[in-house]
């Protein structure tokens, strides 16, 4: 996992040719153009989904791993907690990847 800011982008260029091009895209967006729905940028293989919602308390939040795919977040406006474990050791996550 690495967590950093926008401004730091250029320091993960080059560690997947797809997060080359999210790094990219995610430069065009602020509060005022912010789409919603999914962008494919390379069919399945890359896409961008852009969610407008309100945070909650982790307290009954389901876990979620990323197996299949790289998760790229980028919040454009406001803030989140995100907590994080190593798979194996999350309850509610199958083991299908």
């Amino acid at each position: 996992m690495i967590l950093d800011t926008l401004q730091n982008a250029n320091n993960y260029r080059g560690l997947h040719s797809g997060i080359d091009k999210v790094l990219e895209e995610f430069k065009k967006y602020t509060p005022e153009n912010y789409p919603s729905g999914k962008l494919q940028l390379d069919g399945d293989n890359l896409f961008m989904i852009f969610n407008n919602y309100e945070t909650h308390s982790y307290k009954g939040a389901l876990a979620e791993a990323h197996c299949q795919y790289i998760d790229v977040m980028y919040m454009v406006e406001g803030c989140e907690t995100i907590c994080v474990k190593p798979v194996d050791q999350l309850c509610n996550v199958t083991k299908e990847y």
